[in-house]
């Protein structure tokens, strides 16, 4: 996949390697996975988050879309650490 995008990327005249291409490749394989990271890491904050605040509520809590409430804990967090989903 990082091939791919640093392939598509000369071709498009979008970047100028400074380096070599498996230098390039390396540098956006370790993006990639920061990127990966920082999603998996929000999602499961945002879940713990829904959780702690689903059982604070207690029986008020009943019936409400955990899903829901968990996407909008992911887009509050996402903007808080300045992360684009």
């Amino acid at each position: 996949m990082a091939r791919a995008i640093v392939d598509e990327l000369v071709r498009a005249d979008a970047i100028e390697l400074a380096s070599s291409h498996e230098a390039a490749q390396t540098a956006v394989l370790a993006e990639l996975e920061t990127y990966f990271q920082a999603a998996s890491d929000l999602e499961r904050d945002a879940e713990r988050m829904a959780d702690q605040h689903l059982k604070a509520m207690g029986r008020d809590g009943l019936g409400l879309d955990r899903r829901l409430i968990v996407q909008r804990i992911k887009e509050k967090l996402a903007e808080e650490r300045g992360f684009s989903a």
